[in-house]
């Protein structure tokens, strides 16, 4: 296990849609040390429908219009690759001298955006910690960071979420 550990330096939790993923990961890097870099989303709800943004994951930072990745029903793939290029390739780039990354979360929304995807792969063969949520999707960009040899995949469900957190990290996560 320590050696498979040193070779998956990554961690990412998958599972069912709201089955509590983020929570999850939250509460494993409570406490951590170090400063947190990466990215969360956060949704809202509007009258036109679930406004997705992308936040700092280490920063008190409210959800405004400059980052807004997409209102679902609206925005149409392009213009929203266009986001995700934007603001979480910039939000990787300012995260390089952090202790440990989030990516809460990856999803099959990402596949247009090919900058914010070979962002994350460079992070994904760099040396800082990655700790992330996974939409349990069908996607090429999904697959390919399931199959990463520094990725380990972890499902939350009902059964594990409220346990998971102490779990892993008495695994060393």
């Amino acid at each position: 296990m320590e050696q498979q550990m040193q070779r998956q330096r990554h961690l990412f939790l998958t599972g069912e849609k709201h089955i509590g993923k983020s929570t999850a990961l939250r509460k494993l890097l409570a406490g951590r040390e170090g400063p947190a870099g990466g990215f969360r989303t956060v949704r809202i709800m509007t009258p036109a429908g679930g406004a997705i943004h992308m936040l700092h994951a280490g920063w008190e930072e409210d959800c405004t219009e400059e980052n807004l990745l997409l209102v679902k029903g609206r925005d149409v793939d392009e213009a929203a690759a266009e986001r995700f290029d934007a603001i979480g390739c910039a939000i990787l780039a300012q995260s390089q001298t952090s202790a440990y990354l989030v990516m809460d979360e990856l999803g099959p929304t990402e596949a247009a955006a090919l900058a914010f995807q070979q962002a994350v792969f460079q992070c994904l063969e760099g040396e800082i910690p990655i700790y992330g949520v996974l939409q349990q999707a069908e996607s090429r960009f999904l697959e390919r960071i399931r199959a990463h040899p520094a990725v380990h995949v972890v499902t939350v469900t009902r059964e594990n979420r409220d346990r998971l957190p102490e779990c892993l990290r008495r695994q060393g996560w």
